[in-house]
């Protein structure tokens, strides 16, 4: 399935935020029922982590191109064994391979996120690699009208807030609340406002808040 894209601006930022170097397939696969992927959830919770990877990766010799069980393999990277370095893989791996894209796309913008406010030295590039990928995530869902993910929504909606973009934070939240009531996080929002207004300059925000319009606009967010 192809993806809606918009017509190239003036603002390289902008046009990287609406470009799509794959395709989208509409996932219907439901990894609870099916043997191999349900039971990693429960694994992850109680078993060590040598079984739960092991219980991944045989997911994914069945399903080379299920985007839940790439999802799972990086946040056991992340959560299991600490490597940051091989979860950022595996979800570039993911967007390679997977049918859909939407939430390794939110996973990968939430370790860019995540791994700025680790590195001081790469704080600018990862934000706005992080908000380049949920502006991804948002307009594959609504162009393709599989509207699943409301995290990505929610991480926009902050951003618009603290741009003032109160049009677009209005319409984020909306499509946020239509896929599933996600309480606000209040330390995620605080920790987007710092980085934000520390680490950007005015020119890149006027970048971010166009980006943020043209994704309400041309995907119709929140209608």
């Amino acid at each position: 399935m192809i993806i809606q894209t918009i017509k190239l601006t003036k603002d390289e930022y902008v046009n990287q935020c609406f470009s799509f170097p794959f395709e989208e397939e509409i996932e219907t696969r439901d990894w609870r029922q099916m043997e191999a992927t349900s039971q990693i959830p429960t694994l992850f919770r109680s078993s060590n982590r040598m079984e739960v990877l092991a219980q991944v990766k045989n997911a994914l010799a069945l399903y080379p191109d299920f985007d839940f069980v790439y999802v799972w393999k990086g946040y056991i990277q992340r959560k299991k064994f600490f490597n940051p370095v091989l979860e950022k893989a595996t979800y570039e791996e993911g967007l390679k391979k997977s049918k859909s894209k939407v939430s390794l796309l939110d996973k990968l913008g939430q370790w860019y996120f995540d791994e700025a406010d680790i590195n001081i030295k790469v704080m600018e590039h990862n934000l706005h690699e992080a908000i380049k990928c949920w502006i991804q995530s948002c307009a594959i869902q609504m162009s393709t009208n599989q509207r699943t993910d409301a995290h990505p929504f929610m991480m926009l909606e902050y951003i618009a807030n603290f741009l003032k973009a109160k049009k677009e934070e209005n319409a984020l939240h909306i499509q946020n609340t239509l896929i599933q009531n996600i309480a606000l996080d209040s330390s995620g929002e605080h920790k987007l406002f710092l980085h934000l207004g520390l680490y950007t300059s005015e020119k890149e925000r006027k970048s971010i808040k166009k980006a943020l319009i043209l994704l309400c606009k041309q995907y119709k967010v929140g209608k």
